[in-house]
C-alpha cells in the first residue's frame, strides 16, 4: 500500500514514476491502476522464495521476520536491484525510492544503480509493553536480541543504508534502531498517511442512513492485536448501553475469539466480517462510534489515521503508531499497564462514546483537522519530494 500511495499521488502531480514490486500484487494492482499498469515492473517468486514461505508459515511471525523472511526478501531484493538498475538506465531515472520493508535493521541491497537512493520512511524498534511479554514466543527474546547482531554486521555487508542518500524515519524510537553509522541525512517523515481524494470519492456511494451505535476494528486476527481484550470490554459495556461491535480481519485467532464472544454471552452483538476490500472496509467503519485497535504491536496503524479522517473517534494505547498519531483532543489512549486495565478503559470509553455523542463529535473532528494539517498524501508527498530535490542536488555537487 505504500509504494502505491506514493505511485498514485506523484502521477497525479505529472510525475513520472515507475514502481517496482512483488508479483503476487499483479492481479489488485491491474484492477486499481488502468492506464498506469504499463509503469508498474514486477518480481516473481523464486524456488528459494517458496521454501522459506513452506518453513517459515510454522514459525511465530516475529521468528518468520528474522529467519526465513529475511532469508526471502533478501533473495526478492538481489533481484529487484538487477531490475532497478535497468530501470534507470533505459528511463534515465533521477532517484531511487525504497520505500519497503519499513524495517529499520533489515539490509538493502539498493546501491551502485546510477541514481542516488533514498529509503524509507522506516518504522520500527517496537516492543512489547511490559505486561504483555508473555506473548513472545519461547526463545524469541533471545533470538530477537542476538537478530540485533545480525543485523550490525548484515548492514555492513550489505552498506545500502549507510551510502544511501537520505533515511526517512517514522519517530526517534525508529531512529535509535538503525544498526548502523549514516553517511546520508536522516528526516523524520510518519510512515503512514491518507489519501483524502481517495476516501472523498468513497464517501460518495457510502449509505446515508448510519448506525450511530456501532463499534469497529480492523485488523488481522492474531494475538497480539488483542482483540479478546475488546470482545471481553464490549461484554462489560453492554451493561449500559446498547451497540454492536463489527470485527472486520482474519486470521488465525477468528475460532477463539468466535468461542468467546459466546462465553461471554454477546455473540447477537458481535459480527465477524473476515476480509474485505479496502473500499468496502471504509464504507463500515465510516459512521461508527469508535474505531477500537487494542494492538499491543503496532508499529503505524493507518486505520487509526483513515477513521480520524472519517471523523471517527479512536480508541487505542498508548504504544506504537497510535500514540504517535493520538492525543487527548482527537481519541482515546489507555495505558497498557495490565489486561484488566485496559478491558475496564476500553469498556468505560465505549460507554462514554456512546452515551455522549456531542463529545464524539468534537473528537471526530478534530480527528479530521489533524489529518489534513499533519498525515494526508499530498502533503506528505511535497516533503518526499523536497527529500529527492537534495538528494539530486547533493548527488550532482558529487559528480561534478
Amino acid at each position: 500500500m505504500l509504494p502505491l500511495q506514493y505511485f498514485r499521488v506523484m502521477r497525479r502531480l505529472g510525475i513520472e514514476v515507475w514502481m517496482l514490486v512483488h508479483a503476487r500484487t499483479r492481479g489488485e494492482l491491474q484492477d486499481v491502476l488502468a492506464g498506469e499498469f504499463s509503469r508498474v515492473h514486477y518480481v516473481e517468486d523464486s524456488l528459494i522464495n517458496k521454501a522459506c514461505w513452506l518453513v517459515g508459515r510454522r514459525l511465530p511471525s516475529r521468528i518468520r521476520t528474522i529467519t526465513t523472511g529475511a532469508i526471502s526478501h533478501m533473495n526478492t531484493q538481489w533481484r529487484q536491484r538487477l531490475h532497478a538498475k535497468r530501470l534507470v538506465h533505459e528511463n534515465k531515472i533521477d532517484v531511487i525510492h525504497e520505500v519497503a520493508p519499513v524495517s529499520p535493521r533489515m539490509p538493502s541491497m539498493m546501491l551502485g544503480l546510477g541514481a542516488p537512493v533514498v529509503i524509507g520512511p522506516m518504522n520500527g524498534g517496537m516492543k512489547y509493553p511490559a505486561a504483555f511479554t508473555h506473548m513472545q514466543a519461547p526463545g524469541e527474546k533471545s533470538l530477537y536480541a542476538v537478530s540485533k547482531y545480525i543485523a550490525w554486521l548484515a548492514n555492513i555487508v550489505i552498506p545500502g543504508k549507510r551510502l544511501a542518500s537520505a533515511l526517512l524515519v517514522a519517530n526517534e524510537r525508529t531512529r535509535d534502531a538503525l544498526v548502523v553509522p549514516k553517511s546520508g541525512k536522516t528526516h523524520y517523515i510518519v510512515e503512514n498517511a491518507v489519501d483524502l481524494a481517495v476516501l472523498r470519492t468513497s464517501r460518495d456511494v457510502i449509505a446515508k442512513d448510519k448506525d450511530p451505535d456501532r463499534i469497529v476494528y480492523v485488523g488481522r486476527l492474531v494475538e497480539c492485536k488483542c482483540v479478546h481484550l475488546l470482545i471481553q470490554a464490549a461484554a462489560i459495556a453492554s451493561r449500559d448501553v446498547e451497540f454492536t461491535l463489527e470485527i472486520i480481519g482474519d486470521g488465525p485467532e477468528r475460532l477463539r475469539l468466535e468461542q468467546l464472544s459466546r462465553q461471554c454471552g454477546i455473540d447477537h452483538r458481535v459480527s465477524f466480517l473476515g476480509y474485505i476490500p479496502h473500499s468496502e472496509c471504509m464504507q463500515r467503519l465510516d459512521g461508527a462510534a469508535a474505531l477500537v485497535l487494542p494492538s499491543v504491536i503496532e508499529c503505524g496503524g493507518a486505520v487509526v489515521l483513515e477513521a480520524m479522517s472519517l471523523r471517527i473517534p479512536v480508541i487505542a494505547l498508548r504504544w506504537g503508531g497510535p500514540a504517535d498519531y493520538l492525543d487527548e483532543t482527537c481519541g482515546i489512549l489507555i495505558e497498557p499497564t495490565t489486561q484488566e486495565a485496559i478491558v475496564r478503559g476500553i469498556a468505560s470509553n465505549i460507554v462514554l462514546l456512546i452515551s455522549d455523542e456531542l463529545h464524539r463529535r468534537q473528537l471526530g473532528e478534530m480527528g479530521r483537522r489533524r489529518v489534513e494539517e499533519c498525515y494526508n498524501w499530498e502533503k506528505k508527498v511535497a516533503q518526499v519530494l523536497e527529500v529527492y530535490r537534495d538528494a539530486i542536488n547533493t548527488n550532482r555537487s558529487k559528480c561534478e
